[in-house]
């Protein structure tokens, strides 16, 4: 039975005696396993991802993998809540600029409003004069008038 790409990976590393850059580790075990390049290349991401699963393996970063039983469990250990910690001050941040962004623009749009007010009011009080040819909205201001 042919050995498996990751066992491949697992004894170069074993008998190396040291950590392994992903590449590297993909050129040993071609010539372990005497495949062409095209096959290594077809399998390289399963071989990545299949290390990333396996116990036996650790990633020390920069894509350099050696055996985890070479390793202190600190040293390799990542804790998920150091990760994924909840931070209730940036939540908070957050819940204030979503707040001061409603605001802002309930102020724009109570300022609009007052324009339209203004400017209704203008019209309605002949403060402004246009011609009859003026348009507003498809209608002439006097046509506009005289429908209401």
């Amino acid at each position: 039975m042919r050995e498996s790409m990751l066992d491949a990976a697992y004894q170069v590393i074993l008998e190396s005696g040291e950590a392994k850059s992903f590449n590297d580790m993909l050129e040993l075990i071609a010539k372990r396993l005497n495949l062409e390049s095209e096959e290594v290349s077809a399998k390289a991401s399963q071989l990545y991802t299949s290390l990333l699963r396996d116990g036996r393996f650790v990633t020390l970063g920069e894509n350099v993998w050696d055996l985890r039983k070479n390793h202190k469990f600190d040293a390799v250990h990542i804790d998920m809540n150091d990760i994924y910690h909840y931070d209730e001050d940036s939540d908070e941040e957050e819940k204030d600029k979503d707040k001061e962004s409603e605001d802002d623009e309930e102020e724009d749009e109570e300022e609009d409003e007052d324009e339209e007010e203004d400017l209704y009011d203008e019209l309605m009080n002949d403060e402004v004069s246009m011609d009859k040819d003026d348009a507003v909205d498809g209608f002439t201001i006097k046509e506009s008038l005289e429908n209401e």
